[in-house]
């Protein structure tokens, strides 16, 4: 009907879908068929109350002139012109399809994944197994002097299973060919202390002597097996070595830590208290004439609340100050940062395949231990039987040897 305007005689049409267009006009209703590759699947029938154009045209008539875009059909009806989106791909394709196929014609970004096929190509598998022990045995060797030892065990198995197949997103950075790795780990830590201690009182002196000794162990060590451009992807994990570039990684370390120390309190009364403690410390992650620290440390309290001139202030139930100073140690730092390291490369030679070191690391022979000396004062306070408490302190810390 020539409410909707007639076509111009110019047609232009989606290269991509078709490739010319025939017109022919009836009474009732007008006939478009699409010529050449398309003739035989696309025809549209212009009714009285709806046409559908599977092509670009330009119309005119009473709405004015409007052009429909190539390739995308439309519904011509009473109320105008409305396009009709159509999907390039099919569901069916989309699901199949690892990666946004106009992404990747684009070329913008391998970041919008089909969720569902990376989800069922990854494998990742992760397993643990910890072991923990720990016991002590204390012994009165006589009345007053007391010897105990005491000892904790653990380890840490562990085992992860990655294997990417061909329809998730790291297999097709890597040339659509998938790949693999399975990492095998083992940590140990063993701690072992002793000590001797000595206690007696004498009217009003208390005395409380310790000598200790402690040894801990720690090494930790992992093998990585790992293979490219698999043929297939069935087994997965299960046999890494069909891969077309296998490789193996291994590594391990340790470290150990020996200590000796003493400590000793006295005690006057309850009301005079002295602490003194030294530590020496041996660490075989620094250099061989540093692996040792020696750290001191004092404390002194008075516990004035005791003293008769205060028994008659009921209100104020504890009132000590204390001071202290000392200093601790630190050897949390990375393992063989005192040795020189090399790392190893492979070249051709002609016909041979020849390895060589190259320097990694140059070593810190005057790597040392850290030690953070401390001052402090404080006071603590006890109101109304200590249902109220108040401290207080004031410290000075100075680190060195960073």
């Amino acid at each position: 009907p020539e409410r909707f305007g007639k076509l111009s005689e110019k047609v232009i049409t989606d290269q991509t879908h078709m490739r010319g267009m025939d017109i022919i006009e009836g009474k009732g209703s007008t006939e478009f068929g699409i010529g050449t590759a398309l003739a035989d699947m696309a025809k549209a029938v212009l009714m009285d109350e709806h046409r559908i154009l599977p092509a670009s045209t330009l119309l005119e008539g009473e709405y004015g002139q409007t052009n429909v875009h190539a390739g995308v059909p439309c519904i011509i009806g009473r109320n105008g012109i409305e396009q009709i989106i159509e999907l390039k791909l099919t569901d069916e394709e989309l699901l199949n399809s690892a990666i946004d196929p106009e992404m990747l014609e684009t070329g913008e970004s391998l970041a919008q994944v089909n969720p569902v096929m990376q989800t069922e190509s990854v494998t990742n598998n992760k397993r643990g197994e910890m072991w923990s022990a720990n016991a002590s045995v204390t012994w009165q060797i006589i009345k007053g002097l007391t010897f105990k030892t005491a000892g904790t065990y653990n380890t840490t198995d562990s085992r992860t299973d990655i294997f990417y197949k061909t329809g998730s997103k790291e297999a097709y950075r890597n040339g659509e060919k998938p790949y693999g790795r399975t990492q095998m780990g083992r940590d140990v830590r063993w701690t072992n202390y002793n000590n001797l201690t000595w206690k007696q009182k004498i009217k009003k002196h208390t005395y409380d002597v310790m000598l200790g000794h402690e040894v801990s162990f720690k090494s930790s060590e992992y093998l990585l097996g790992e293979a490219m451009d698999f043929p297939f992807d069935n087994l997965g994990n299960d046999n890494l070595g069909i891969g077309a570039t296998p490789s193996k990684v291994s590594s391990s370390y340790n470290d150990k830590l020996l200590s000796f120390f003493a400590r000793g309190n006295y005690n006057y009364d309850n009301r005079y208290l002295l602490t003194a403690t030294i530590r020496a410390d041996g660490s075989t992650v620094f250099s061989q004439k540093n692996k040792w620290g020696y750290f001191p440390s004092f404390s002194a309290a008075w516990r004035v609340s005791e003293e008769a001139f205060m028994k008659d202030i009921k209100w104020l139930s504890n009132f000590k100050v204390r001071f202290g100073w000392g200093t601790v140690g630190n050897d949390r730092i990375s393992n063989y940062l005192s040795l020189d390291l090399y790392e190893a490369s492979k070249y051709g030679v002609g016909n041979n395949t020849v390895t060589v070191l190259t320097p990694k690391q140059l070593k810190n022979a005057n790597l040392k231990w850290e030690g953070s000396n401390t001052v402090n004062l404080g006071v603590d306070l006890g109101f109304f039987d200590s249902r109220l408490n108040i401290t207080a302190d004031f410290f000075i810390k100075n680190t060195k040897d960073l």
